[in-house]
């Protein structure tokens, strides 16, 4: 019970106290039943167990909380009324959170039953590792590492990056790609790639039968008998040089430099010269030039055949002359005498002539002969560096009863150490020559 104040009519400072009972019930409508407004309503506090009353602020707050949580373009309307938010899901629109996810959870349900047709993993391995910049890994414990590289394959690692402006290996040109590479496994767990199709562009890749067209290539244009087998079996070559066998294009060619005939280097051009000087084994002793054919100009050399045919003539000459000088008359003796020496003193000049141009001949082929071992001593002296990925120059001399040579090259070992290549080239006197060569290591 409680005691209230109740105006008296027409009289409303002045009140009657009387005792009101209080119901659970409290209705605010007038005598008519109409509804009335409760202004002034404090805020409630709202908690858990709370019964104190809210006010319309409240409410409105709590309204505009749940519409900012649902979003979607949830808002709240001018009698304060919740608007119903706009869900679009695979191109369709729902006004409810339940449509929306209903929507959501058929789109995945489509996704699980058709797209996991075509790929598919099975394994319990450790998960796959993105961890450079746009790098994609997929499988069992791959990681890409280097920025834009691909691991493809469990235990694959990516973690070479792009050449950016560096050469490449073999051709020497220059990438500006960043692009990191594409690995399909690891150091000591690599993976063939299978069915590459032949490569057409020059950043293709090659498979094995491109592989082996090349060898093949290579093998026909050292000839000589070298082969390339299905296997990838390099049969080296054979070549014959004055009777003995060589395997290497330049051991051959080595085998050419020291038995082949040269010119002398001509001192003021440095080219070949006008002669030829021939050593043999033993530089102390002269050379024998045989099946010289039988000079016909004045410039061509003569051989001994020539040489006999002319004293024999000669002797015959004389003979006669000394025949027709017996049987001449004595008075004409002095006159046939000076007639008849003429010719042969003119024959006789003429093969002193001949056996001199034979002698400067042979000087000459032996000076050649004399630069050919000189040059052979020089490109002997040369020595390139054996190791894996080394470019080398090398410089070399020799000397050879009084005439030299210079020569110097260029070597270079493949990085895997497989393939070897050199270039020479050699300089006596007034001669140049150049050789190139190439080894491969078989097993």
């Amino acid at each position: 019970m409680v005691v209230e104040c109740r105006p008296i009519e027409r009289k409303p400072r002045l009140c009657v106290r009387e005792t009101i009972r209080l119901y659970k019930t409290v209705a605010f409508a007038d005598r008519t039943g109409a509804a009335r407004t409760l202004a002034g309503v404090g805020a409630g506090r709202v908690a858990a167990g709370s019964q104190e009353g809210v006010n319309g602020g409240q409410l409105h707050g709590v309204t505009a909380s749940l519409a900012t949580a649902l979003g979607g373009g949830a808002g709240i309307a001018a009698d304060g009324t919740l608007t119903a938010p706009r869900f679009t899901v695979q191109g369709s629109t729902y006004g409810s959170v339940g449509g929306a996810l209903g929507g959501l959870d058929a789109a995945v349900t489509n996704l699980n039953t058709s797209g996991s047709r075509y790929v598919a993993v099975n394994s319990t391995g450790a998960a796959a590792q993105a961890k450079g910049a746009d790098t994609l890994a997929a499988g069992p414990g791959a990681v890409a590492n280097a920025d834009r590289g691909v691991a493809l394959g469990a235990g694959s690692v990516a973690a070479r990056g792009g050449l950016n402006g560096g050469a490449e290996a073999f051709s020497g040109v220059a990438v500006a790609s960043n692009q990191g590479a594409v690995s399909v496994g690891d150091a000591g767990a690599e993976r063939q790639v299978i069915n590459v199709a032949g490569g057409t562009k020059a950043t293709d890749a090659a498979n094995l039968r491109q592989l082996r067209a090349v060898g093949g290539n290579l093998a026909g244009a050292l000839g000589g008998g070298a082969g390339f087998s299905g296997d990838g079996t390099f049969t080296a070559p054979s070549y014959t040089v004055a009777g003995q066998p060589y395997a290497s294009v330049g051991a051959a060619l080595g085998a050419v430099e020291a038995f082949g005939i040269r010119y002398d280097v001509d001192p003021a051009t440095g080219g070949r010269g006008q002669s030829m000087t021939l050593a043999g084994g033993d530089p102390n002793q002269p050379v024998l030039v045989r099946n010289v054919a039988g000079g016909v100009l004045p410039t061509d050399a003569a051989n001994v055949g020539q040489v006999t045919q002319a004293a024999a003539q000669a002797r015959a000459d004389a003979n006669a002359y000394t025949d027709r000088s017996v049987a001449a008359a004595s008075a004409a003796a002095n006159a046939y005498t000076d007639t008849a020496v003429a010719p042969l003193q003119r024959r006789m000049t003429a093969f002193g002539s001949q056996l001199a141009d034979l002698n400067r001949q042979v000087g000459e082929v032996r000076g050649e002969a004399r630069r050919a071992a000189a040059i052979g001593l020089a490109a002997a002296a040369l020595r390139f560096d054996d190791r894996p990925g080394k470019l080398s120059v090398a410089a070399g001399g020799g000397a050879w009863r009084g005439e030299t040579a210079a020569s110097f090259g260029l070597g270079y070992t493949l990085p895997d150490g497989w393939a070897r290549v050199n270039a020479t080239g050699v300089a006596a006197g007034r001669d140049f020559g150049v050789g190139a060569g190439a080894s491969f290591t078989l097993n």
